[in-house]
């Protein structure tokens, strides 16, 4: 199948996630897939072997349809948390007096399920492992809330997905509190790191309108590993945009390139 044929398939299946659709379990290895087009119709999916085939149109005439890559895609998502649900059970040290000496004490009944409690033997003190807490659900449910916003799900969608796959019912205002919290955080914590970057950048513009006006926009990507380093918009092309958006790249991964390749643009002097 053709990139872009495929690129539009998936996002569709992206877009039956986001719709909370459900599949249909139809025995050991069939699922049933609600048509987004005719409300009473269904689309039989077939699983053997690890091959998937579906009875919709699209699929017969040899193309990968929505149907079965939104069924690959919820599979993954459950496999993820079941994965979550069967992790072994560690704990850190004591919150309070930061003792190693800990162990289990029992468990405790909550809406997301049992969780493992702890005695500390210094200080006896008990405690819940966990690093998300005061919230409905678990950091399991913050982690995967994240993962499908940054897919480009709808809150409405995750929301729809919690109670899918976790069982959690929970509204998209508090899917938009857990990612402005969560990514609040963990932007916090990038920003005092330094990536281990190559010596080799590469750096383009690219031509933009900006609500009817002419714009530039300027990336600088580590050849290695693939680390935006700076991105930067200026309404001109000039020798000083581009070398403003290297300063921030130079700041951001601690050094200067020894190489840097760039398309459609000569520079001489050095940035």
């Amino acid at each position: 199948m053709e990139k872009k044929k495929y690129e539009t398939r998936k996002a569709r299946s992206l877009d039956m996630l986001k719709n909370g659709v459900e599949p249909i379990k139809n025995g050991f290895n069939e699922y049933f897939i609600p048509s987004q087009v005719e409300k009473n119709k269904k689309y039989k999916v077939v699983i053997n072997n690890g091959w998937y085939s579906c009875e919709c149109p699209d699929n017969k005439e040899g193309n990968l349809c929505k149907h079965i890559l939104f069924l690959k895609t919820y599979f993954a998502l459950k496999f993820k948390v079941q994965e979550y649900k069967h992790k072994v059970s560690v704990s850190n040290p004591c919150p309070f007096c930061q003792s190693a000496k800990i162990k289990k004490d029992g468990t405790r009944k909550t809406i997301m399920g049992k969780k493992q409690k702890w005695l500390c033997q210094d200080c006896g003190k008990r405690f819940v492992n966990s690093p998300v807490s005061k919230i409905k659900g678990n950091s399991d449910c913050v982690i995967t809330s994240i993962d499908l916003y940054m897919k480009g799900v709808s809150y409405r969608g995750i929301a729809d997905s919690m109670k899918q796959l976790f069982g959690l019912k929970v509204t998209h205002v508090t899917i938009i509190n857990w990612v402005n919290d969560y990514m609040t955080k963990i932007n916090n914590h990038v920003a005092n790191l330094k990536p281990n970057v190559s010596d080799l950048w590469n750096a383009d513009e690219q031509f933009i309108k900006v609500k009817g006006k002419e714009a530039y926009v300027w990336n600088v990507l580590d050849n290695e590993t693939r680390f935006l380093l700076a991105s930067n918009q200026s309404p001109t092309r000039t020798y000083e945009d581009a070398r403003e958006t290297f300063q921030q790249a130079k700041s951001v991964a601690g050094k200067r390139a020894k190489t840097i390749v760039t398309v459609g643009l000569s520079v001489t002097r050095k940035l």
